[in-house]
This record gives C-alpha cells, structure tokens and sequence, in this order.
C-alpha cells in the first residue's frame, strides 16, 4: 500500500489443558531491531525471549507500518522451548509463514447501523459489511474509522494490575473501536470504563455460556425493551440519567456475526463464554 514496514507483533499462545489458553500479546520487533535475524517474502525468523521450560507454544504475527496493522499470520508449527538451564529466558529462533499482507479498518456508521470492514491489498480497497443494532443513547449521527482492539478486563483483585485500569490492555483500547463480550454486567458500567480508557466506539458482542441463548435478531428476545426493525434502538427504556455521560457511539452484535468478522480479519473465532465475566477467549479456528 506504498509504506514501508514498520515492524512485526509477535503474539503467543499456549497449549496445555491445565493453563489458560488465551492468545496474548507477547512483544514488538522494529523494523531495524537486532532480534530479526533474518526473513524473507513469507517467512520471518525471530529471537524470542522470555518462555517457560517445558511448554508448547503456538505463535501469531502482524506486519505493522504508518497506515496500520495486517491480519495475523496463520499460526506457526507448535513449538516446545526447552532449557538446561530450566531459566525461563529463551534465545531460540522460531519460524512465522504464512501471513495474509493487508491492511483493514473498521467503520460504524448510524445511519446504516453497519458495520463495514474495509481492507487493502495491493491499493485494491474490498469492503465486507455486517449488521449491527445501534444503541439509544449514542450520538445521533457518527461515522468511526479505526481498527479494532478486543477489550482484556484485568481479573478482580489482580495484584499486579493498578486499581484504576479497568483492562489489562487499556493502552491498547485508546483512538480504537473496542470489541468486548456482553457479559453479565450491566452494559453501562463496561461501555463507560471503555469510553474511559480512549476508545473511539465499542461493539458489544452478544455471547451466553449456553449456545441456545444467544440472539438471532436485533429484537426484544435478545434485549429487552426495543426491536430494531421499529426502529428502536436498544436500552431505549433505560433512564437517561445512566447514559447521560456517553460520549461514543455503542452497537451491538450477533454472536454469529462477530464470528465471520472475527475470521474475515483475524482467520480466527471467539467463543460463546469467558472464563472471567468479561474476557476474551479467542480460540485457532485453523
């Protein structure tokens, strides 16, 4: 897209049945950093640091340069870090292939309660849109352009998170359309801590630990007191004072429809439930 690569995020997943298994940010390589030790069209090999003895990991990568991020890689081979040592600090080189190179944004846009994922390849723009329910109380007329972050609630009573961060990513929330589970917390307490942190618009994403609850249509069943094809847009009942401070716009999401976005841009899927209230699961789908 006629900018130069910037650098790479490199993303990491464990595989063990008595670990989380959630896919973490683990660091970021520059362009011109010593930790690149060689790559070429389709594979990038890097210095990895900080692993733990024993463990199978499965890795991730994004391109990154002025305009933004790629999609992730596909994942690499699985990868078992082992040291005589047992120190958890590793030098090994890991093999990424595989990447899809372009570059996406997301734009929300009222009046069309929609959705659209815009990507570039090649200074080819492609536009895939899906359907979202507009909350009441959002401003009444936006257009957000950004990409987007899943939001990562710290766990109650984390030590080694500050009290005053809601997620342990809120750096990353910020100028971002924050993506997020619906939970079972009230919608205004998360929408708010979100706004918070700097995000520029939020997608509430439908979700339920039972696969026969979640939503099919924008309707009173899936939240009570509005149906979209009225017109009506959701939490239209709540009382105003609870909203008043809302600054962004917020759409709500099918689970299903989340889903395809989800693989669209990531070649990956989100579950239907969280193993905290409100963190992301983001499971292979490869």
């Amino acid at each position: 897209v006629g900018s130069n690569i910037l650098g790479y995020h490199l993303y990491l997943q464990i595989i063990d049945n008595y670990i989380n298994n959630q896919l973490n940010f683990h660091m970021t390589y520059y362009s011109n950093s010593s930790y690149i030790k060689s790559y070429d069209d389709n594979c990038i090999y890097l210095q990895l640091h900080n692993l733990i003895h024993a463990i199978k990991y499965i890795f991730y990568i994004q391109i990154f340069n002025s305009i933004g991020n790629s999609t992730m890689s596909l994942c690499s081979d699985e990868y078992v870090y082992y040291s005589n040592d047992k120190k958890i600090v590793s030098y090994d080189i890991v093999k990424m292939s595989n990447w899809k190179i372009h570059y996406y944004y997301i734009s929300l846009i009222d009046r069309e309660q929609s959705i659209d994922v815009v990507t570039v390849s090649n200074n080819n723009k492609q536009i895939v849109t899906y359907e979202v329910w507009t909350c009441f109380w959002s401003p009444k007329s936006f257009i957000v352009e950004s990409q987007i972050t899943w939001t990562i609630p710290k766990l109650l009573n984390d030590p080694n998170i500050s009290k005053n961060i809601d997620f342990i990513n809120a750096n990353d929330l910020r100028n971002k359309i924050a993506f997020t589970y619906r939970g079972g917390l009230p919608l205004i307490i998360k929408v708010l801590a979100i706004q918070k942190a700097g995000a520029l618009g939020i997608v509430i994403v439908d979700n339920h630990e039972n696969s026969d609850y979640l939503c099919h249509s924008y309707n009173q069943s899936c939240l009570p007191g509005a149906t979209k094809a009225l017109g009506e847009g959701f939490g239209r009942l709540d009382k105003p004072k609870l909203w008043s401070n809302l600054k962004i716009p917020v759409v709500f999401i099918l689970n299903s429809l989340a889903n395809e976005l989800a693989t669209y841009i990531y070649n990956i899927k989100i579950s239907n439930i969280s193993n905290t209230d409100d963190t992301f699961i983001i499971h292979d789908e490869l």
